[in-house]
């Protein structure tokens, strides 16, 4: 996996320096069991984040019911493409020849997100997502952008301890490029601000239950991704106590939030197989 996929990340850059309107697309067709050269998934992530940053966009397709969709997974979010589960020979040409048409119907190409944030804040992406951490702003690569087909950037904020009235105020800007390197498209910033408030005040606010469910979903899914990553490494114990704490804020979370009762099941299912390998290791 690991071999061809740089080859072709290398062909494509050529083509690239060559002409400006040459395709800067890469399709993996693997079954995702990287077992050659580079094999982590993180490591795999970042050689896709610093990929998109170069302009060249990685997806994949999921050969077979049992690809490793951890791997495929990290790849393509980190490289701003979309991952394809294809079982028949006649679903591959469909995924190839889509992902053709899409590379000419793109809206936007490597769009990027800058969220800037107080220097007492931590901003931390949820999800695999290529990203940078600089002093007080953090830059997301977002990929391609299609029409009536949006993409959702989950941030996890860590706030400082205030009184009552502190204000914390956010930033985001964006910027993306026209197809075949025709331009550049820069959005105007979004302010945005976090007020502290009593609990009082705060509980009954009403929620954006489509933003939640989507900060939700995007939550368990880099759980899930991040305790199969602790049992590659065979850290049993470490992936339980991930989960536990996790655990504890998504029930929070998900209280009266409709639509997530299945994730939040797989979710602890997976914590108790967790816990029941650990005593078995500790019988062992």
């Amino acid at each position: 996996l690991w071999e061809g996929w740089r080859m072709a990340g290398e062909r494509v850059a050529t083509a690239m320096l060559e002409s400006a309107k040459a395709s800067h697309r890469v399709l993996i067709l693997s079954d995702g069991q990287a077992n050659q050269g580079t094999t982590d998934p993180r490591d795999l992530a970042h050689h896709a984040g610093e990929a998109l940053a170069r302009g060249i966009i990685t997806s994949a397709v999921g050969i077979g019911n049992d690809y490793d969709e951890a791997v495929l997974g990290a790849i393509t979010d980190a490289g701003g493409g979309r991952l394809h589960d294809a079982e028949h020979a006649e679903e591959i040409s469909e995924v190839v020849l889509g992902e053709l048409i899409e590379g000419r119907n793109a809206l936007l190409e490597r769009v990027a997100l800058r969220v800037v944030v107080p220097a007492n804040v931590r901003a931390e992406v949820v999800g695999s997502w290529s990203h940078t951490v600089l002093p007080g702003a953090i830059d997301v690569m977002v990929g391609t952008l299609l029409a009536q087909n949006p993409k959702r950037v989950v941030m996890r904020l860590h706030c400082p301890a205030g009184a009552v009235g502190m204000r914390i105020p956010l930033s985001v800007t964006a910027h993306g490029m026209l197809p075949e390197g025709t331009g550049s498209v820069n959005a105007a910033a979004a302010e945005a601000e976090l007020r502290l408030v009593e609990a009082s005040e705060n509980t009954p606010q009403r929620r954006d239950i489509d933003r939640s469910v989507a900060a939700f979903t995007a939550w368990q899914a880099d759980a899930m991704r991040r305790t199969v990553t602790f049992n590659l490494v065979g850290d049993r114990r470490g992936a339980k106590h991930y989960l536990k704490r996790e655990l504890k804020w998504m029930e929070q979370y998900a209280r009266d939030l409709p639509g997530v009762a299945s994730l939040l099941a797989e979710m602890v299912l997976l914590l108790r197989r967790a816990m029941y390998s650990v005593q078995m290791m500790g019988r062992l």
